[in-house]
């Protein structure tokens, strides 16, 4: 399995003191390998009130620092949303910025305390893929690009304030000030429900299934495709069916216009 298969941690809302449970649904079904959380934050934010903290003040969405304590902050988290284990080659690119990425940071200094890591997205430009797009004319004349979502994860205890939508802004904004992106897109293991209504819920398209793509705990697993379209690009299933559905729009008037002359 690559690196590029990972995505959105969407998990149960557990305790780190449940054995044989999942802490993100990145992990397979009946997974014992995700039972215990192991990143700092999560000590700091279980004696901490946060219904007094303002989130719009507490969190800032900034790039990684490659030269801080990111990276050292971001692998033991990495741990705890994918199943998967990042090796020094993943390490060494994001470090490079050879790939992109942003992380929300919850700034806990006035308690006292730290800033910490509470959600990352990483991603990079590869060409488009024409099966991804619709009909389009640029490409008679651009070399037009997707932005690729390699990893995206946010800490269990602050989910519901939409980090990982945040996460997810940041980088459609960047794709749509970048004009030769047609498409944000990712891969996302089947079993992974909440996830999915994350996606769909935040505008993308389900674009296909890929059967058995990659192996997670010695198995393989089908993975969905997920498009988000800018800058003029279209699904080309989506439009294949608004073509359907115009054809039929179209016959109803034509009956309707027959029978009314009947009479």
């Amino acid at each position: 399995m690559t690196t590029e298969a990972q995505q959105p941690t969407q998990t149960e809302q557990s305790s780190p003191q449940q054995k044989n449970i999942r802490l993100s649904e990145s992990y397979p079904p009946n997974s014992t390998n995700n039972s215990q959380y192991l990143a700092e934050v999560h000590e700091v934010i279980k004696n901490i009130d946060l219904s007094t903290l303002d989130f719009n003040e507490k969190i800032t969405i900034r790039e990684i620092n490659p030269l801080g304590k990111d990276i050292d902050q971001l692998k033991v988290l990495y741990k705890e949303w994918f199943p998967l284990n990042y090796d020094d080659t993943f390490w060494n690119k994001v470090s490079k910025q050879q790939v992109e990425g942003y992380v929300a940071e919850l700034d806990l200094t006035s308690e006292s305390l730290d800033k910490y890591i509470v959600g990352a997205v990483v991603f990079y430009e590869k060409e488009a893929n024409r099966q991804d797009l619709g009909f389009c004319l640029e490409y008679f004349f651009n070399k037009l690009q997707t932005i690729y979502i390699q990893t995206i994860g946010v800490i269990n205890e602050l989910r519901q304030y939409k980090i990982g939508t945040k996460l997810l802004d940041k980088v459609k904004d960047i794709a749509q000030r970048r004009k030769n992106i047609k498409y944000i897109s990712l891969h996302m293991v089947e079993y992974n429900q909440s996830g999915e209504t994350f996606y769909l819920k935040n505008g993308f398209y389900k674009v296909r299934t890929i059967f058995n793509l990659f192996k997670l705990e010695e198995r393989f697993y089908n993975f969905f495709y997920f498009c988000f379209y800018v800058n003029g690009g279209s699904n080309p299933h989506q439009n294949f069916w608004m073509k359907v559905l115009q054809k039929i729009r179209e016959l109803f008037r034509k009956l309707a216009a027959f029978i009314k002359s009947l009479y």
